[in-house]
């Protein structure tokens, strides 16, 4: 007999049937699976170059106050990438823990804050001149108070020192003098969080002035220094870097026009 026209076959509809549907659809999900899992582990190798090494730094767990003894249940250690300490010292490491809870603050810290040196006094090391760095002498210089950078400034932070110099015959100009130098003391101050207000105003309305500043430096670099701020015009000002700021040397350096100033002997090349 002829099949009518339009009319399905038991072939065709064999297709459409539920057993049909039902294995396409478990064929979708595992398909899905197998890509959803690849994506994440893809992700999680990028994540896992882009991050490099790493280092664990200490954070306090609750608020704390001047004269607590630090004790192990107020610390945690918290994993960040090692770029993140680039240039900076002045964080206490989770390896250094044993330091941490031997010590006692001397200022007051919030809760998620990370620990550092500045906040702590050790009786193992209660002289602040322990605080200077191994081949590292301190530079204290004058600066216009009314140039200060205010309360923005803390004792380990690091700062650039700029002056207006006049250098090779050419018209007097500001120079970033030398970058990147960690903050010994402030104001003939050292290792304090506080205020160190000249001003008879409400604390509110107080901005901290000093007349200034102690950093740490190479102890060529001091010579290097010196010599050029004799030269400066007027006086030195500051920028205040943020922590977390990387630095063009891996150790501080004057700036490289200013090496006549600095007294830096220049190599002549002779063609031999």
């Amino acid at each position: 007999m002829a099949q009518i026209s339009g009319e399905k076959t038991p072939e065709d509809n064999q297709g459409n049937s539920p057993v049909a549907n039902k294995k396409l659809l478990l064929t979708g999900i595992v398909l899905a699976v197998i890509v959803v899992v690849l994506y994440n582990v893809q992700v999680a190798r990028i994540r896992a170059t882009s991050r490099g090494k790493t280092v664990e730094l200490l954070r306090l767990a609750r608020d704390m106050q001047p004269g607590q003894k630090i004790r192990s249940k107020d610390l945690e250690a918290v994993e960040v990438p090692q770029q993140f300490l680039e240039g900076l010292d002045n964080y206490i490491k989770a390896e250094n823990i044993d330091y941490a809870i031997t010590s006692t603050l001397q200022q007051p810290v919030i809760k998620g804050r990370w620990l550092m040196y500045e906040h702590t006094v050790n009786p193992e090391k209660s002289n602040p001149s322990a605080r200077i760095s191994p081949n590292m002498v301190t530079y204290t210089l004058t600066i216009d108070p009314r140039r200060s950078p205010g309360e923005i400034l803390r004792v380990g932070d690091r700062v650039s020192i700029l002056g207006m110099l006049q250098v090779n015959n050419k018209p007097l100009q500001a120079y970033r003098i030398i970058e990147d130098l960690k903050v010994i003391e402030i104001g003939g101050m050292s290792f304090r969080d506080t205020p160190l207000t000249v001003s008879k105003r409400s604390s509110k309305q107080a901005m901290r002035q000093f007349a200034k500043i102690t950093v740490e430096v190479n102890k060529d670099i001091s010579l290097q220094l010196a010599n050029i701020l004799s030269h400066l015009s007027g006086s030195a000002w500051l920028e205040v870097r943020n922590p977390t700021a990387g630095s063009r040397f891996k150790t501080p350096k004057v700036d490289p026009e200013l090496r006549n100033l600095a007294g830096i002997p220049t190599t002549i090349k002779t063609g031999r």
